[in-house]
């Protein structure tokens, strides 16, 4: 059975093939299941007193003349798709007669904009609306693949001139036009290898997607857009006609340099490429400029220019390339994906620029006529995530047109600062380079410097750390300090040890700045060195036990150290020239050494220095500064209330940056300190020390943590309840790890996420999780900063990013270290001036940051982790990220290995229950987009770590998976799977292709899925639609959609229908077709619908449905009430029936619904519903519940139902639609009807608990 109205083929006057941009719009077309992309609404104001029979006649003429207004569409009927021009056709008109109430025209409005638009029967629709005596709005909805703007004023100039010649009785004089076949014929002529030449020149070299700043990449079920609209100010437009007279460019070329600027800022690049939309009213076709049809194009915009290039040479060097690109605008955005190394599936581009330059006849808007017209504003949803569009008619006007589920408004309201900011430099800085050009506004740089980038404080920075550590001493001589063990060490005895043994160290000769080897494991000896060496005034260099001798030698000789504090056990470790003290030597602490200690000590002197790994495979020697190390002390101590009662268990090791304020916080504030032994993850004994020891702060790696987590849960955590702060620092924080915790009884922590490189002396900023909030579970911020330290999100420039782009974090602040030992020219390309204070140094870290809207830093990996697959710049640590989301996985790493010169990622994770490896390749295809999707998925036990607790990629990198392409083109296993095999050999001319290769990886595109789609229509009728070839991207993976697809042939299924008193039946409307009214129900009552549907564990169309079935209990005075509905999460119908006389209560008439929409045994495909004869019945309807975004395409209702009820629920709102049969129903009756049951619905759950049935 077709899906389409059949025609008469006495009707038929002509039928065409389509356009390359018709193409383009209906695989969108059919690829959208809401139909809603590429639907456009034109809203104009009519001022006169509206006569509707001259109103309908004169759009008549206009359909009359223009062949593309009797155009319907035909689709996988044969191999390509076809436009199909009827010879008489009358448009659906809808009139509303009677003055409408502001309330009213808006409901009308809203409704009109969600009704799905089938461009096989009706791709035009007007409708005139009447808002007051002599005041009027006209609204076309149309089908872009039609026509285009252009086309617009074509048709309002000739509806208006036969509207006029109809009221004053002229003769219409007969128009004879240009037919749109002829450009067809002339497309399809085109020297397709000459333009394919051009664009292949003009993009290569072109290798990484433009992107823009969006919130998401998830897809959305309802695609909805906003606007933002600016005017500019008639300065700036005389500026830029000044500009572009003086350097002969056009007003476009100025708008494109603007954008193509931002983009260059927003991606950090100077090369960008965006859409804009052409005309295509070049063609060689006579009388173009007066033909309705679609001719626009969307072609690739580059705009490449160097930072120190000349603004005015950048803008005639564009201006010229735009003049050379208009011979090859009708090139086809398909074809042009094949001159770049892009992945076929995706957009070349997510931003288009349209500057909307088609003429308008003046005299349609004339007050002064008796009948004029006023164009009040339109509507659009496009494929787009950002449409520009630019109006150049009287005043200049921006619109940024976005998706809502990509971008956040006020982003969009800076986005469009941004590009006002850069329009207005370009025009008063045209002889300036390129990188002088100010994007961001003085208000903007203020918020980033002032309120984003720094908390300053007071810390005591004449004194050291020692001194703060003996004050305390002082306080609490006989209080415990350190625990090791069953061994203890209280405040006196740590300070008559520390000391005696600093003044050995002065004996021996440490000065300032000279570095002092640590080599121990963790013992109270460790921390008796360590104070020592600060009291001596010298800097301490802890060297870990685990370490590789190479790597300690390489350490000793390149701090330049004299001396090195060891213990017995580990002499001999390393080979070392200098002197050796061994610290569990009683001796050293007997001595009665009368050396002074230095009374006044440098606060920029060296507190200690820390080896972290180098690029060059040396370690590099980090030196950090004594007052830096204070002010970090001071923020950490005083941020988080560490005192006296604080007990804090050292994990990490000594040689890792995070241990360091670990050692003293609890020191400087009278706490204690326990150590945990060296190298001993036993996690059973570190429980029952946190246990026994009432631990109440800990500070390790997310790494580390977990497996403490999976060790405790069985007993809820009892063991780590004494827990009160929790650290997590070093690397990204899986949330799902965390959720076990944060749900037990037992959870009192407070757990941070804290970030800082070594070179910034460890922690510069921290952010506390906050798990009510539904993000905290996607992404953790590293947060804010600490005391006196500034973080900049900065371009490859130094420049201030703006909130929500991407940048490299740069540091800079008290905390910023000295540099590298004995590396001079590695400090100084990390370590460079600070632009924003002069005389100071920031620090370079290489991390990938954004500025998020609360002031919050959003970590998002490494600039070096970033790597380049297939044009797309990806960013693992936000592939990491999404596959830590999923509940069962509580570990991931991603890794970008090599195979034959082609890129491709390796993802690695570690489960907590048992996930096949295709469950996650699963879940990550529906969480990310094609181009990020790892090629291979590892599960592992363990990801392996580095001896700080850090994952150890490096060893990842040695895990081999098989990416021979033959292992991967498995044979056909199914009739089906070799059917498909078959179309893809076909269509992609190649015979190498397995039944798991994608269909656009392999040089598929959107074209041939229409084909593909056709060819399989035949032998699989209604089976798929091109949005399933699109979700489905692989022969095993349709075969297998396509088998479950099909259904066996079931009774055909029966109409109910339902008796109403006989006032609501009659109409004088002599329309054919359907009406609607809306309502928005408020957030209270859909609150409580949404609860009642969560407690019962239905749907809330179960819950709507089940009212209805009451109200219209109520209405018809039946006991029994069936009416249609579609069944739960398909598109399929069944008959959902209640008998009032065996119903209780309404939670027993839930039940009831939700089983019978549950059933697949009782569904039925809706388009054989839809086929079925209804009989004339003017005392009874057929009435369906169904939700908007399952409604299939291409399907009538108006055949087969008289009432039917859409439920359509968006981020933002919730719309009911009750659609009714205007030719067949009462208006004002269907009207209080609705009404009704709204009212009931709002009353049934406000007292849901004591209503029975």
């Amino acid at each position: 059975m077709s899906r389409f109205e059949k025609l008469d083929k006495q009707n038929i006057e002509d039928i065409v093939a389509l356009s390359p941009v018709q193409e383009g719009i209906l695989f969108h077309y059919l690829s959208d299941g809401n139909n809603v992309l590429y639907v456009e609404h034109m809203y104009y104001q009519l001022t006169d007193d509206i006569n509707t029979d001259w109103f309908r006649q004169a759009w008549q003429v206009v359909v009359d003349t223009n062949e593309m207004l009797r155009t319907v569409f035909r689709y996988g009927i044969s191999e390509n798709p076809i436009q199909v021009i009827l010879k008489h056709y009358h448009p659906p008109i809808a009139v509303y007669n009677e003055v409408l109430s502001k309330n009213e025209a808006e409901s009308i409005r809203k409704s009109i904009r969600a009704k799905k638009m089938d461009i096989g029967k009706a791709p035009f629709e007007i409708y005139l609306l009447k808002l007051a005596p002599g005041l009027y709005e006209m609204i076309l909805r149309f089908h872009h693949i039609l026509f285009d703007g252009w086309s617009n004023a074509v048709l309002l100039k000739e509806f208006m001139a036969a509207y006029r010649a109809i009221k004053s009785h002229t003769p219409l004089a007969p128009v004879c036009k240009t037919k749109y076949k002829q450009f067809v014929v002339w497309n399809q002529k085109r020297d397709r290898d000459k333009q394919k030449a051009y664009w292949k020149s003009y993009l290569e070299g072109f290798e990484t997607k433009t992107m823009l700043p969006i919130v998401g990449y998830q897809q959305q079920e309802n695609v909805e857009m906003a606007e933002y609209q600016v005017t500019l100010s008639d300065k700036l437009r005389e500026n830029m006609e000044q500009v572009a007279k003086q350097y002969h460019v056009t007003i476009a070329t100025l708008l494109y340099c603007a954008w193509g600027v931002v983009l260059q800022r927003y991606n950090n690049t100077d090369d960008v490429l965006f859409g804009t939309t052409v005309s295509g009213r070049m063609a060689e076709v006579p009388g173009i400029e007066e033909i309705v049809g679609l001719f626009i194009n969307t072609v690739p915009l580059r705009f490449l220019a160097q930072a120190n290039e000349q603004v005015s040479t950048i803008l005639q060097r564009l201006n010229r390339s735009l003049a050379e690109r208009n011979a090859y605008e009708s090139t086809p955005l398909v074809e042009l994906k094949s001159c770049v190394d892009f992945d076929r599936k995706e957009s070349l581009f997510d931003s288009i620029m349209v500057i909307e330059n088609y003429p308008l006849d003046q005299s349609l808007m004339q007050a002064e006529q008796d009948f004029h017209i006023e164009f009040v504003g339109k509507t659009e949803v496009t494929n787009y995530d950002l449409t520009i569009e630019v109006s150049t008619h009287e005043q200049m006007s921006i619109h940024f047109i976005y998706h809502t589920a990509k971008f956040d408004p006020k982003l969009i309201e800076k986005m469009v600062r941004h590009f006002t900011n850069i329009l207005f430099e370009l025009t008063n800085r045209p002889d300036e380079p390129l990188n002088n050009l100010e994007m961001l506004s003085a208000e903007e740089c203020k918020q980033l410097l002032n309120e984003f980038s720094t908390f300053q404080a007071p810390y005591p920075k004449e004194k050291s750390l020692d001194e703060l550590i003996d004050e305390q001493a002082a306080k609490t001589p006989d209080k415990i300090a350190l625990i090791y063990r069953d061994k203890s060490l209280t405040y006196q005895e740590l300070w008559d040890k520390s000391t005696k043994l600093a003044k050995c160290l002065v004996k021996m000769g440490v000065v300032e700045d000279q570095c002092v080897g640590l080599m121990t494991e963790s013992s109270l000896e460790m921390m008796i060195g360590i104070l020592a060496v600060m009291k001596a005034g010298g800097a301490y260099l802890p060297i870990d036990v685990q370490y590789p001798r190479d790597r300690m030698r390489y350490m000793l000789e390149n701090s330049g150290a004299g001396i090195l504090l060891t213990q017995s056990h580990l002499m001999g470790q390393v080979l070392f020239a200098g002197k050796v003290i061994c610290l569990d030597d009683p001796a050293i602490y007997e001595a009665d050494d009368q050396a002074e200690l230095p009374e006044k000590r440098n606060p920029d002197r060296l507190i200690y220095m820390i080896y972290t790994s180098g690029t060059t495979g040396q370690p590099k020697g980090v030196m950090v500064k004594h007052h830096a190390f204070v002010n970090l002390m001071t923020w950490y101590t005083e941020e988080f209330f560490i005192d006296e009662n604080e007990r804090i268990l050292l994990i990490a090791p000594v040689g890792f940056d995070l241990a360091q304020k670990n050692l003293f916080a609890g020191l400087m504030k009278g706490g204690t300190l326990i150590l945990y032994p060296s190298g001993l993850f036993d996690y059973k004994e570190m429980a029952d020390l946190i246990d026994n020891q009432k631990i109440t702060l800990i500070n390790c790696t997310p790494s580390a943590f977990y497996p403490l987590l999976d060790f405790t849960q069985n007993d809820q955590y009892q063991k780590i309840k004494s827990l009160r702060k929790v650290f997590l620092g070093g690397e990204s924080i899986n949330c799902q790890a965390l959720a076990p915790l944060v749900k037990s009884e037992y959870y009192t922590a407070d757990i941070y996420n804290t970030y800082g490189p070594t070179e910034c002396t460890d922690v510069v900023s921290f952010y506390l999780l906050d798990f009510t909030k539904p993000s905290q579970t996607i992404s953790v911020p590293i947060g804010k900063p600490v005391y006196n330290t500034f973080l900049y999100v900065l371009d490859r420039f130094q420049k201030l990013q703006p909130v929500g782009v991407p940048g490299e974090l740069y540091i800079g602040g008290v905390g910023v270290g000295r540099g590298y030992k004995n590396n001079p020219e590695l400090t100084k390309q990390k370590f460079v001036p600070n632009p924003f204070v002069p005389g100071e140094l920031m620090y370079g870290t290489g991390d990938l940051v954004k500025w998020l809207p609360d002031g919050n830093l959003d970590f998002i990996g490494r600039v070096d982790n970033q790597v380049k697959i297939r044009g797309y710049r990806i960013e693992l640590g936000a592939i990491e990220k999404t596959l830590l989301e999923h509940e069962a996985i509580k570990e991931a790493a991603v890794i970008c290995k090599e195979w034959n010169g082609a890129k491709y990622l390796v993802a690695f994770y570690v489960p907590t229950v048992e996930l096949l490896v295709r469950q996650v390749k699963e879940y990550a295809e529906n969480k990310l987009p094609t181009f990020m999707l790892p090629q291979t998925f590892v599960q592992l036990e363990a990801l392996p770590l580095t001896p700080n607790g850090k994952i150890d990629k490096k060893k990842l990198a040695q895990y081999e998976p098989n990416m021979e392409i033959e292992a991967e083109a498995f044979k056909p296993t199914s009739e089906a799977e070799e059917f498909l095999l078959n179309i893809w050999r076909t269509l992609l001319r190649k015979q190498q292709i397995g039944v798991h290769h994608s269909f656009f990886e392999l040089g598929g595109d959107s074209l041939l899925l229409i084909r593909m789609h056709a060819m399989i229509e035949k032998h699989y009728p209604d089976r798929v639609t091109v949005a399933d070839l699109f979700a489905y991207p692989t022969i095993a993976k349709l075969s297998q959609f396509l088998t479950k697809a099909n259904v066996k042939e079931k009774e055909p299924l029966s109409l109910p229908k339902l008796p109403l008193p006989i006032e609501y039946f009659g109409s004088r409307n002599t329309d054919s077709g359907e009406a609607f009214f809306t309502s928005t129900p408020n957030q209270h009552l859909w609150e409580k619908v949404t609860e009642i549907a969560s407690q019962q564990r239905i749907t809330s169309l179960d819950v709507l449905i089940s009212v209805a079935l009451f109200f219209f209990n109520q209405v018809s005075k039946q006991q029994v009430i069936t009416l249609h509905s579609m069944s739960t999460d398909t598109t399929e119908v069944c008959n959902v029936t209640a008998d009032f006389a065996a119903t209780a209560n309404f939670t027993e008439l839930f039940h009831t619904v939700a089983r019978q929409r549950a059933n697949p045994a009782q569904s039925y495909p809706l388009r054989k519903v839809c086929a079925t004869q209804r009989a004339s019945d003017k005392q009874s309807v057929t009435l369906l519940f169904y939700e908007e975004h399952r409604m299939p395409q291409d399907v009538d209702l108006t055949t087969v139902y008289d009432l039917y009820f859409g439920l359509q629920q968006k981020p933002e709102q919730v719309i009911i639609t009750c659609h009714y049969q205007n030719n067949h129903l009462n208006r004002q009756k269907v009207r209080q009807l609705f009404q009704s049951y709204m009212t009931v619905l709002a009353q049934v759950f406000e007292s849901y608990s004591s209503v029975k049935s």
